[in-house]
């Protein structure tokens, strides 16, 4: 039988459970997510200094990502440093930029070259270091290390400077990913073919890896450049959303007009299998991760995403940043209007749980979930798709074999 787990005590059971609350709520399971749709609404420029916590000023470069940290507050990253970038972003209900101030920096008790930063809890964030292979999760009242996540041996064979780009979290898995193959999973993307990374998910508060996908990235989008950096395509940012689906930001560079062409995808990993057990993916069999294009447009180097506040009843916000280390970038926020999400705030019983509970607390006590006026069938869903999908992840962990 499974190790119980906090849902129920064995995976059969929760499936029951899922299925006969879904049931008694008029969801079925056949209920298709809405279409999700972007488009952009903004940008902002960032200054270039700000005073860490110690009033230490320093210069404000190399933003690489980004997280919303509740109401108006967001944290980004630089690479290449020791420094998160705090900020607060008003938004009107459209998603256009109304106002952006407050920026100012924390100092952390290490450097390296952070490329993700994805809200982990009250008060601190985790961060992913390319340089260092590493995931932590730092405090934001003083930059203090408050732990580390280990990452599966593979990740270090990692390509210079395209290691672990993507981060992104939910209550109850981080996500992240390399930016471009690793050195034994294939070549790095060129012209006339894309690259093939590794969709990493763990388990946050034990750190244990539940299981990786493929996931391939697009070929540059026009020809080599003659000169200098020759280009590149891959994956720098992972977006979850919180009915389980997840977005992914490709950006590639090229000699080409726009010379950064950014694309966003939705994922589907209904047919997606676990590599975890191959040390190598090149000339291996596998099925990839499926995605659907939602958008794309030149905005400079943008490398950050992550999804901001609910703008309408299934309207969000999603921010991102521009890292400004090339000729033509500047450091500038850049907002998206991402449409056909419903609210789903899974706790509603607030017990710091998302468990079979809650699907149980919202029979009993209905509450509008998705914002739309009305309490009804949609609000369950949204949380059962939730519970599934992590059910899934739970399935497939080593001691459920």
């Amino acid at each position: 039988m499974p190790r119980a787990c906090r849902l129920c005590s064995s995976v059969l059971y929760r499936r029951a459970c899922c299925c006969a609350f879904a049931a008694l709520l008029g969801v079925t399971s056949g209920r298709v997510a809405a279409q999700l749709a972007v488009e952009h609404t903004g940008a902002v420029l960032l200054p270039d200094a700000a005073t860490d916590q110690h009033g230490e000023p320093f210069a404000l470069t190399g933003l690489s990502g980004v997280t919303w940290l509740g109401g108006r507050s967001f944290a980004a990253v630089m690479d290449n440093s020791d420094k998160v970038v705090l900020f607060d972003l008003a938004l009107a209900a459209d998603g256009s930029i109304e106002s952006l101030s407050g920026v100012r920096g924390i100092t952390l008790d290490r450097s390296g070259d952070l490329e993700g930063i994805a809200r982990a809890g009250e008060g601190s964030v985790l961060i992913g270091d390319e340089r260092n292979t590493t995931v932590a999760e730092y405090a934001l009242a003083d930059g203090s290390l408050v732990r580390l996540l280990p990452v599966p041996a593979v990740y270090e064979s990692r390509r210079n400077n395209r290691g672990l780009e993507s981060l992104t979290f939910d209550p109850e898995m981080v996500w992240v990913a390399n930016e471009e193959a690793l050195v034994p999973d294939g070549p790095r993307a060129s012209p006339e073919v894309g690259t093939t990374v590794r969709l990493l998910r763990v388990q946050p508060r034990t750190g244990a890896a539940l299981s990786q996908q493929v996931y391939l990235v697009e070929p540059m989008h026009g020809p080599r450049f003659p000169f200098g950096n020759p280009g590149q395509s891959g994956l720098t940012d992972l977006v979850a959303l919180p009915d389980g689906r997840l977005l992914a930001l490709e950006r590639s560079l090229a000699f080409a007009d726009p010379v950064f062409l950014t694309r966003i995808y939705e994922l589907d990993f209904a047919s997606a299998g676990d590599v975890s057990h191959l040390d190598a993916l090149d000339g291996a069999e596998f099925t990839a991760v499926g995605k659907r294009l939602l958008y794309q447009g030149g905005h400079a180097n943008l490398e950050g995403l992550c999804l901001g506040p609910r703008l309408g009843a299934s309207m969000h916000a999603l921010v991102g940043v521009v890292d400004d280390g090339d000729p033509l970038s500047t450091n500038t926020v850049v907002v998206f209007r991402l449409t056909g999400l419903e609210a789903c705030p899974a706790d509603t019983n607030d017990d710091g749980q998302i468990d079979i509970e809650d699907l149980h607390h919202q029979h009993t006590h209905p509450e509008d979930l998705n914002g739309d006026g009305s309490t009804d069938a949609r609000d369950s869903a949204c949380l059962v798709a939730y519970l599934r999908r992590h059910e899934w992840a739970h399935a497939m962990r080593p001691d459920n074999d």
